[in-house]
C-alpha cells in the first residue's frame, strides 16, 4: 500500500510496484466476470493435456462455468435488487431527496457498485459538481490509488485517481486527481516505458469541492486490519471453478469421442473394393472379431466416468460452502425439491444473507455520505443521520405463511382491519382503501338486500377521531 505521494514524482515507476499485483488481479477478475476463463486459467489449460485411452488431443475449455458472474449478480440482487426505501421525516427535505435519487439514478448506481464490490472487493462512489448541480457518480477501482497513514492503514489521507491515455507504444499521458477533504488537485504527467519522465507543472490546478469530506467514497467487501481494498468474492472459488471446468471439459471430449457409433462382427460382413484395395462397411466403423456367431453389432465403450461425476459433486458442494452462497441460490436441484415455505427458504439462504449484510453495512454508510454530500453541493443541508434507509433482503415474502403466524400469535384473532388489509394488498392510500371498502360493502348489500349493514364501516374513522380528541 502507498503511504505518501512520492510515487508521482519524476523518475518513479508507474504503476507503483506495490500496486501491480492488485491491478493485475483486477484484470483477471474482469476477464472471469466476462467469461474469458481460458485467458486466466492458462495453467489449468495446459494441465489437461491428458491421454484418454487412445485420444491424445488437447482437451479445451468447451464449457465455461461462469459461477463468478452468477455470484456477483446474486450478491447485487440480494442487496439492491429489491429497491431499498430512502426517506426523511422533513417533507421539504423529502422532495430534495427524491430529486437527488431520481436525477442521479442512485439505485442503479448502487447495484453497479455492489457488483464491483463483489468482483473487485471494492466499489467507489464519486461526487462532483456539474452545471451548478451536485452529481453522484461511480468510478472504477483500477484507477484508484489510496494513500494511507503508515501508523494506521485504515486511515486514508488522500484518494488519488490516475487515468492513463496511451499516446504510442512507449508513451502514456497520465491524468491525476489528488483528492483531499474539501478539494482536489489536478496534475498531468508523461510516462515513458513504465516510468514518469515529466510533470506538466504549468497545467496543475486545485479545485474546491465544497464538501467537508472526500469526494471519493469507497464501499468495501470483507476487510481486515491490514487491508483497505476488500477481498474479492472470486479469490476463494478460483481453484474450484477452474477444476470444475477441467472435469466438465474432459467428460465432454470423452463423450464426443465415443458418440460416433462403431461396429464389430465377422470378416464376412466386409466387402472388398478393388479400386481402393481395401475392405469396407458402409455403416460407421467396423471391427473384425474372429470366431463369432456371425452377428454384426455395435461396440460399446466403457468410459468409467462415475468417479468423475462424484468428484464434480464434491467440488460443487465445496463451491456452495466456500462462496457462502449455498446451493439454493446457485442452482443445486438435489437439495431443492417441491414447494419450500418462505421461512424454510430464508433459512437455506442464511449464509448468503449474512455475506450480503457485510457489504450492506459499508453501502449504508457510503450512500448516506453520497446523498448528504450531493445535497451540500446544491446548497441544501441533509445530514447523514437524518436519512432513513429501509433495506430489503431481495427474497419474495410468503404472505400466507406470515399471516398464519401472526394469527397464531394473536390467538386466532384478526390482526388487520379490512381497510388496512386493502391498503397493503392493493398499494392504496387510506382514503382510497376506505372508498374501496365502502364499495365492497355496498355491492354485498345490493346482492343480498336482507344483509344487515356492517356496523364497523366507519370504524377506522371513529378511531382516528378518538385519537385526535385525546391529543387535544
Amino acid at each position: 500500500m502507498l503511504t505518501d505521494l512520492k510515487f508521482l514524482q519524476v523518475g518513479q515507476t508507474f504503476p507503483p510496484a506495490t500496486e501491480k499485483e492488485r491491478l493485475e488481479n483486477y484484470i483477471d477478475y474482469k476477464k472471469l466476470f466476462e467469461g474469458k476463463h481460458e485467458e486466466v486459467y492458462k495453467n489449468q489449460f495446459n494441465r489437461i493435456k491428458r491421454i484418454n485411452n487412445d485420444y491424445t488431443e488437447i482437451v479445451s475449455f468447451d464449457m465455461i462455468l461462469n459461477y463468478h458472474q452468477l455470484i456477483t449478480k446474486k450478491v447485487a440482487d440480494l442487496l439492491c435488487g429489491e429497491t431499498p426505501q430512502i426517506t426523511i421525516q422533513d417533507e421539504n427535505k423529502q422532495k430534495i431527496l427524491d430529486d437527488i435519487l431520481n436525477k442521479n439514478d442512485v439505485f442503479n448506481l448502487m447495484y453497479i457498485t455492489a457488483m464491483d464490490t463483489s468482483r473487485y472487493g471494492v466499489g467507489l462512489f464519486y461526487l462532483y459538481k456539474e452545471l451548478n448541480k451536485g452529481v453522484i457518480d461511480i468510478t472504477q477501482p483500477a484507477i484508484w490509488f489510496p494513500i494511507v497513514s503508515p501508523r494506521n492503514v485504515r486511515k486514508i489521507q488522500y484518494h488519488v485517481l490516475c487515468i492513463p491515455r496511451q499516446i504510442n507504444d512507449k508513451e502514456t499521458e497520465l491524468y491525476c486527481e489528488i483528492h483531499e477533504k474539501g478539494r482536489y488537485t489536478i496534475k498531468y504527467f508523461l510516462v515513458k516505458s513504465g516510468k514518469i519522465v515529466r510533470e506538466f507543472a504549468d497545467e496543475e490546478k486545485t479545485i474546491e469541492t465544497g464538501l467537508s469530506d472526500f469526494a471519493i467514497i469507497p464501499v468495501v467487501n470483507l476487510t481486515t486490519s491490514d487491508n483497505i481494498f476488500g477481498i474479492s468474492d472470486y479469490d476463494v472459488i478460483d481453484t474450484i471453478v477452474s477444476e470444475l471446468e477441467v472435469r466438465f471439459s474432459q467428460i465432454s471430449k470423452i463423450l464426443d469421442k465415443h458418440a460416433e457409433p462403431s461396429m464389430q462382427g465377422p470378416s464376412s460382413a466386409l466387402k472388398y473394393d478393388r479400386k481402393t484395395d481395401s475392405y469396407s462397411l458402409k455403416t460407421g466403423s467396423y471391427f473384425v472379431v474372429e470366431g463369432t456367431d456371425g452377428k454384426v453389432n455395435y461396440l460399446t465403450w466403457d468410459a468409467q466416468l462415475e468417479a468423475n461425476f462424484r468428484f464434480i459433486q464434491e467440488l460443487q458442494n465445496a463451491l456452495y460452502t466456500l462462496s457462502e452462497m449455498g446451493g439454493t441460490i446457485l442452482g443445486d436441484k438435489e437439495n431443492v425439491n417441491g414447494n419450500v415455505s418462505g421461512i424454510a427458504y430464508k433459512l437455506k439462504m442464511e449464509t448468503a444473507l449474512q455475506k450480503v449484510s457485510r457489504i450492506r453495512n459499508s453501502m449504508d454508510t457510503a450512500i448516506r455520505k453520497a446523498i448528504s454530500g450531493c445535497a451540500k453541493l446544491e446548497g441544501y443541508d441533509i445530514k447523514e443521520n437524518e436519512l432513513i434507509i429501509e433495506w430489503k433482503d431481495g427474497l419474495t415474502d410468503d404472505d400466507k405463511e406470515e399471516a398464519e403466524i401472526m394469527q397464531i400469535k394473536n390467538g386466532n384473532k384478526p390482526t388487520l382491519s379490512h381497510v388496512t388489509s386493502i391498503m397493503m394488498s392493493n398499494n392504496m392510500s387510506r382514503e382510497e382503501a376506505e372508498e374501496e371498502y365502502e364499495r365492497i360493502v355496498q355491492e354485498e348489500m345490493e346482492a343480498n338486500p336482507l344483509l344487515i349493514p356492517n356496523p364497523h364501516i366507519e370504524e377506522d374513522e371513529e378511531i382516528d377521531e378518538e385519537i385526535d380528541e385525546e391529543k387535544e
